[in-house]
C-alpha cells in the first residue's frame, strides 16, 4: 500500500470517527427565562437606587431582581456551550467536507475550502466567551448569540449551496443583530427565549440536512426554505407597540423600569437605519424622522401609562431643573 492509499484509508478511519449530535434546546432557552423575570425587576431597582430610596429592598419586586444573577450564570454556560459546540463542528465539519470533495474530485472547492478555513478561526474561544459574558453581567449575551448564529448560518449556507444544491438556510447582517437586540429589551427578555430556542434549532436542522446521513454525501431531499422575509415597517412598528405594552403595563402594576426602553427603541432606530441604507437620501430621512417621531409618541405613551409609578422621578427631575435654573441666576 503506496502512502496516497494509507493517508485515503486513514482519512476515511477519521472521518467514520466522526460524531455529529443535535444540541439540547433546554441550556439555550433558560437564560431568557431568566431575563424576562428578572429585568424588570433589576431595572426597577437601579431605579430606585437613582433616586436615593434605600428602603428599595423591603418593595416587593426586590426579591425578583435577585433572579438576574440566574441570568448572568446561565447565559454564560449557554454561550460557552454554543461556542464549544460551534469550534468543534466547523473543524469536524470541514474534515467531513474535505472528505466528501475529495471523493468527487472538486479541487477548486478544496482549495476554498482551505481559505474559509482562515476566516473561522476568528470565532471567539468559548472561554473568553464565557468569561466576557460572565464578567458584563450577561450584557455581551445578545453580542455573542448574533455572531454564532451568524456563523452557524453561513456555515450552513455555504455547505447547503455545495451539497445539495439549494439553500435553505439564509444568512443575516448586522441589522438583524440590532433587530434580535432591540426585540430582547422591548420585550423584556421574552424574545431571548425564543433567540435562543432558534439558534439551537437551526444548528440541529442542519445536522439533519447535512449530516444525517454521515459519513456519506447528505441526500437531496425536497425541503421549506426558512429565513427573513422581512417586512420591515411591520417589524418596526410591532416592536414600537410590544415595548409600548410591555413597559406600560410594567409601570401600571408598579414597576419603574421604563429605562431599558429606551436601549431598545435606539437599536431598533439604528435597525431601520442599517436596512434602508441602501435607499434613496430623501427615503432615508423620511422614514428615520418618521421612526423617530413615532418613537417619542410610544414613550410618551409609557409616560402616560405609569405615571403613578414615575411621580418621585418627576419631582427628582424637578427639583433639579430647579437648582439649576437658582445657579444660573
Amino acid at each position: 500500500m503506496n502512502s496516497i492509499e494509507q493517508t485515503t484509508s486513514g482519512l476515511e478511519k477519521l472521518i467514520t470517527m466522526i460524531r455529529f449530535e443535535k444540541e439540547k434546546i433546554l441550556p439555550h432557552i433558560i437564560p431568557g427565562i431568566m431575563l424576562f423575570i428578572s429585568l424588570p425587576a433589576y431595572a426597577s431597582v437601579l431605579y430606585n437606587i437613582y433616586l436615593g430610596n434605600n428602603d428599595f429592598t423591603s418593595l416587593w419586586y426586590t426579591r425578583l431582581a435577585t433572579l438576574y444573577v440566574g441570568y448572568i450564570l446561565s447565559s454564560a454556560y449557554s454561550a460557552f456551550r454554543i461556542y464549544k459546540l460551534l469550534h468543534r463542528h466547523l473543524v469536524d465539519s470541514g474534515i467531513t467536507s474535505y472528505y466528501w470533495l475529495k471523493k468527487i474530485n472538486d479541487i477548486d472547492s478544496i482549495i476554498k475550502l482551505y481559505k474559509a478555513g482562515l476566516f473561522k478561526r476568528e470565532l471567539s474561544s468559548p472561554i473568553t466567551v464565557f468569561l466576557i459574558t460572565l464578567f458584563s453581567g450577561g450584557l455581551a449575551y445578545p453580542i455573542f448569540l448574533f455572531l454564532a448564529e451568524r456563523t452557524l448560518r453561513n456555515h450552513a449556507y455555504g455547505e447547503e449551496s455545495k451539497f445539495i444544491n439549494r439553500q435553505i438556510t439564509n444568512t443575516i447582517g448586522v441589522e438583524h443583530g440590532l433587530l434580535f437586540f432591540a426585540a430582547v429589551i422591548l420585550t423584556m427578555g421574552l424574545y431571548l427565549i425564543y433567540w435562543g430556542y432558534r439558534v439551537a434549532s437551526i444548528y440541529n436542522k442542519h445536522i439533519d440536512t447535512i449530516h444525517a446521513n454521515h459519513p456519506d454525501l447528505p441526500k437531496i431531499r425536497y425541503y421549506v426554505v426558512t429565513g427573513y422575509e422581512e417586512n420591515i415597517p411591520i417589524l418596526a412598528l410591532g416592536l414600537v407597540f410590544a415595548g409600548i405594552v410591555f413597559y406600560g403595563l410594567a409601570g401600571l402594576y408598579g414597576l419603574p423600569c421604563y429605562l431599558p426602553s429606551i436601549i431598545g427603541y435606539g437599536a431598533l432606530l439604528g435597525y431601520i437605519a442599517l436596512s434602508y441604507r441602501q435607499a434613496s437620501f430623501p427615503k432615508q430621512v423620511l422614514l428615520t424622522y418618521g421612526f423617530v417621531y413615532l418613537v417619542f409618541l410610544a414613550t410618551t405613551a409609557i409616560g402616560f401609562i405609569s405615571a403613578p409609578t414615575y411621580t418621585d422621578f418627576y419631582q427628582k427631575i424637578e427639583e433639579e431643573l430647579t437648582s439649576i435654573r437658582s445657579h444660573d441666576f
